[in-house]
């Protein structure tokens, strides 16, 4: 395995642009952006799946009800808009 650019994480699927995570306890949904861009969502009974509309790549997700669905030291972890570093920073 060779250098990783800065702000390049290496996956099964190749190099993405920059990992994004997300809490909005509002609406009780956790966001996981591997890449930026246009996706269609994948609805499905615990959220959506987002896939390049062109290539099918995974391009993110997000967890319908993620405090039910996630452990709770896991949702803390997560940036939200009161605390953009969660609770681990």
């Amino acid at each position: 395995m060779g250098l990783l650019k800065p702000n390049l994480t290496e996956y099964p699927g190749g190099m993405m642009d920059e990992l994004h995570l997300h809490y909005d306890p509002e609406v009780d949904i956790a966001f996981i952006s591997f890449e930026n861009g246009r996706a269609i969502g994948e609805r499905h009974d615990w959220g959506l799946i987002e896939r390049d509309p062109d290539t099918g790549r995974l391009m993110g997700f997000e967890i319908w009800g993620a405090s039910k669905m996630l452990p709770a030291e896991l949702i803390a972890a997560l940036p939200t808009a009161g605390n953009p570093h969660g609770v681990a920073a």
